[in-house]
């Protein structure tokens, strides 16, 4: 008790300073998104799969690289992106692109197929009650339609490497709390997971407030950052290790640092491995991350997509 009374206090500077969540969008939400032109042109393609959880077609985009077409017997590992925000798209994050593109390349890391994520209304949850704005049959199933049907769809149509060793996990901010929780809740599926700027400032206010992040969002008792690292620590951490990351700007120009410090203390208080990232001079962007620091960040990801590819060409 007294350890999250701590984290509680060192988080209270940030939680006053965000802004209060806000479920009304200038545009509607889509689970099915047009892929803007300007990255068509560099290679990313569109594609779409049916979700049974959301009784509807749900849209993604993907980055296959040039060895894909060019090694018709290789099979390849895969990196999940879960973007930013609310509500989802998967067009979000594509500006992430030419740093792969660049990595690749650079032999930085080794051809990957990475996966643009479309994180529903409330990115990367299931939200548990209907929202009033989409109406009582919408679906809200995000964190199941990514877990349990677009994995499968992926590596059913592309030529993966279909295992836990194949495939990465990353995302920002919202993204970012998607990542741990996903990783935690699932680490049969993952090898590794890379969480930038993650609100974890919220997932503790979540966590204390029994699923209450405010009093219009709502989310299930237990389904936040803080509770599932502590059931993996204590259920999955010897059998299933994960390579983990955490990533934010070093000061206030990233106003989740201070989250982040907190939740990495409570990692190393749950004896969970892990890094953090502190990027010099950095704010809460995602491509300013990569432009500072894309060789820290891929530096992560190498050995573990190296590793994973062994033997497939």
């Amino acid at each position: 008790m007294k350890f999250f009374i701590l984290l509680s206090l060192l988080c209270l500077p940030l939680l006053a300073q965000k802004k209060k969540p806000n479920l009304k969008h200038l545009e509607p939400f889509k689970w099915d998104n047009p892929l803007p032109s300007k990255f068509e042109k560099i290679g990313v393609q569109h594609g779409t799969f049916e979700s049974a959880a959301n009784k509807t077609t749900i849209g993604y985009n993907i980055l296959l690289p040039k060895a894909y077409p060019a090694e018709p017997s290789r099979r390849f590992p895969v990196v999940y992106l879960l973007h930013g925000g609310r509500p989802g798209s998967e067009a979000k994050l594509l500006n992430l692109t030419p740093f792969v593109k660049e990595a690749i390349a650079q032999k930085t890391i080794p051809p990957t197929i990475y996966v643009f994520v479309n994180g529903g209304p409330v990115s990367h949850y299931d939200y548990p009650t209907p929202l009033k704005h989409l109406g009582p049959d919408f679906g809200l199933k995000g964190n199941t339609a990514f877990a349990k049907e677009l994995i499968p769809h992926i590596d059913k149509t592309y030529r993966t490497i279909a295992e836990r060793k194949g495939r990465v996990l990353e995302g920002y901010s919202q993204g970012g709390r998607g990542t741990l929780r996903t990783a935690f809740r699932y680490p049969e599926l993952f090898a590794a997971a890379s969480a930038g700027s993650a609100g974890v400032a919220t997932e503790l206010k979540i966590q204390e407030n029994k699923g209450a992040e405010s009093e219009k969002t709502r989310f299930s008792q237990g389904d936040d950052v803080y509770t599932l690292a502590k059931q993996y620590a204590e259920t999955k951490k010897a059998t299933l290790p994960l390579k983990l990351l955490l990533y934010t700007g070093d000061g206030k120009k990233d106003f989740n640092w201070e989250g982040n410090v907190a939740y990495s203390t409570y990692l190393d208080f749950l004896k969970i491995p892990h890094r953090h990232l502190l990027i010099s001079d950095c704010g809460h962007s995602t491509t300013q991350a990569y432009k500072i620091s894309g060789k820290d960040l891929f530096s992560f990801l190498s050995p573990i997509l190296q590793k994973a590819s062994e033997g497939t060409n």
